[in-house]
């Protein structure tokens, strides 16, 4: 009776051990890499900018540096304000799907939900739209814009 026991919390605590190893690595393996890559209107041409990394002269290690300037001025284009951010309200679905882990259909769902519901006032009504929840919404909310 008690090596019935033992046997029974041995194959528990390994279901448990295995549950949540293979959590956190396909966890891992499902973030953003942190690599965006934009088409360049003027040129024509694909960038890849690769996100802030933390300034070593700066002096504080939490601090990041700001990221690169882009090749073009973005207020030039409609759908971008002078930082470069999406305009969510003005945004096409192309121009959607090339903010991380927005594929068509969830492009399709946000024109859809600011069709029915008028224009975003903040970004972070964007959680409302079926398919964006907070993981997603923190991966874009700093390349996106209501205003």
């Amino acid at each position: 009776m008690k090596n019935r026991k033992a046997e029974i919390a041995a194959a528990l605590i390994t279901a448990v051990f295995v549950s949540f190893t293979l959590g956190y690595f396909l966890g891992r393996r499902a973030s953003p890499s942190g690599v965006t890559v934009r088409e360049s209107p003027a040129a024509g041409s694909v960038a890849a900018t690769a996100p802030p990394v933390p300034s070593a002269e700066s002096g504080d290690a939490g601090e990041e540096s700001a990221p690169p300037a882009p090749a073009s001025d973005p207020a030039s284009e409609p759908h971008r304000d002078a930082e470069g951010r999406l305009r969510i309200n003005l945004a096409t679905d192309e121009e959607l799907q090339e903010l991380p882990g927005i594929g068509p259909a969830i492009a399709g769902r946000i024109r859809a939900y600011i069709e029915a519901n008028g224009p975003l006032k903040r970004t972070a009504t964007l959680k409302n739209v079926s398919g964006i929840g907070d993981k997603k919404y923190d991966a874009i909310k700093d390349l996106i814009t209501a205003d």
